[in-house]
C-alpha cells in the first residue's frame, strides 16, 4: 500500500513538472513571435 502511493506521488510530479515545461515552451514560443510581429 505504501509503496504504491510512493510511486504515485512520483508520477504526479513528473507530470507537474512535464506540464510546466510544455506551458513554459508555448509561452517562449509566444513572446518569440511578439518580437517577430514587432521588428516588422
Amino acid at each position: 500500500m505504501e509503496q504504491s502511493e510512493k510511486k504515485i506521488r512520483q508520477w504526479i510530479k513528473k507530470i507537474l513538472f512535464f506540464s510546466l515545461v510544455l506551458s513554459f515552451e508555448k509561452i517562449y514560443k509566444t513572446l518569440r513571435n511578439l518580437r517577430r510581429i514587432d521588428k516588422k
